[in-house]
C-alpha cells in the first residue's frame, strides 16, 4: 500500500476528525467518500502555507544540517577507531579526532536549534 494515494490519507484525516462527533443523537455517523470535500480543505490549508514557505525551506535546510552533522558523527568515530590502528602511518591523531566529533556535536545542536525555530516559528504564524 503506497503513501501516494492522497484519497486515503484525506479520508482517514476526515474518519479522525470527525470520530464521534455526531449532530443529532438518532443520526448515523456519516463518514465522508474519499474524495468529498478533501480537496477544497487542502486548497485552503495550501494559503496558510504558502504565505511561510521560505520559512519552511530555510527550515528544511537546517534540518538537513541538523542530519548531516548527525552522520558526520559516527564516521569520525570510525576514522577514530581506524587511526589507533595505524598510528605510525595515519593522517591526525586519535585526539584529533575527538575534537572533531565535539566540533560536530557543538554544531549539530546549534543547527538543530535554528531548525526548530524557524519551523516551529512558522506554523506559529500560520496558527495566528
Amino acid at each position: 500500500m503506497g503513501l501516494g494515494n492522497s484519497n486515503c490519507i484525506c479520508f482517514g484525516l476526515k474518519l479522525i476528525l470527525t470520530a464521534g462527533v455526531k449532530k443529532n443523537k438518532n443520526e448515523p455517523f456519516h463518514y465522508f467518500s474519499s474524495s468529498e470535500v478533501c480537496i477544497s480543505e487542502l486548497s485552503r490549508l495550501y494559503r496558510y502555507v504558502a504565505t511561510c514557505r521560505g520559512a519552511y525551506f530555510t527550515g528544511l535546510f537546517w534540518l538537513f544540517g541538523t542530519n548531516g552533522f548527525a552522520l558526520l558523527i559516527p564516521w569520525l568515530l570510525k576514522l577514530a577507531i581506524d587511526s589507533l590502528g595505524k598510528q605510525g602511518t595515519s593522517m591526525h591523531s586519535p585526539a584529533w579526532y575527538a575534537l572533531l566529533i565535539m566540533v560536530s556535536a557543538l554544531l549539530q545542536g546549534v543547527i538543530r536549534i535554528f531548525s526548530r525555530t524557524t519551523l516551529l516559528h512558522a506554523g506559529r504564524r500560520i496558527d495566528t
